[in-house]
């Protein structure tokens, strides 16, 4: 069956199925990726990303991809443009290397590619006014209506900023 491939509170399963990206139709977000097969295990967090951990991350999906993971090699599948809707026996039998592993990680948490990830990374790092937007982006996502009004009314301008963040 292979070696049963981690998957991070953080990330998101979808099994052979792409993610869904209709927002109709009733029921939660998390109730309709549960419905495409997907687990509840998205990114809960734009603000805290550990580049330390998605690193390892992404030398377990390298070791996962040697084994013959079929969730990982799925998770490839629909995560790398190199291997999109190729056949896992396909995936299997090509180079996988840590920068491609990279890429399917960087694009787990929404990121074109590896660099993106790191940059904006960076950004969170240094800029006090990126990060308390993305905790309010948090907020939102969450449904946490407590925490938004608490950053708004601390920081009322932030209903002015805008993400940093490349939105497809």
């Amino acid at each position: 069956m292979g070696t049963g491939f981690p998957i991070h509170p953080t990330f998101t399963c979808y099994g052979n199925r792409p993610p869904a990206v209709s927002s109709r139709g009733s029921g939660s977000l998390r109730d309709r990726r549960a419905a495409n097969g997907a687990s509840s295990m998205t990114p809960n967090s734009f603000a805290h990303i550990d580049l330390a951990h998605a690193r390892a991350q992404a030398g377990e999906l390298v070791s996962a991809h040697q084994a013959g993971d079929r969730r990982a090699l799925n998770r490839i599948r629909w995560n790398h443009p190199r291997f999109r809707g190729r056949s896992l026996e396909h995936i299997q039998q090509h180079e996988f290397a840590l920068a491609d592993a990279e890429v399917v990680v960087a694009r787990l948490h929404h990121f074109d590619s590896w660099a993106a990830l790191v940059e904006y990374v960076d950004t969170i790092a240094h800029s006090p006014s990126v990060l308390r937007f993305e905790r309010a982006v948090d907020a939102v996502i969450r449904g946490d209506i407590d925490e938004l009004r608490a950053v708004i009314a601390t920081y009322p301008d932030i209903v002015r900023q805008r993400s940093t963040r490349a939105h497809h």
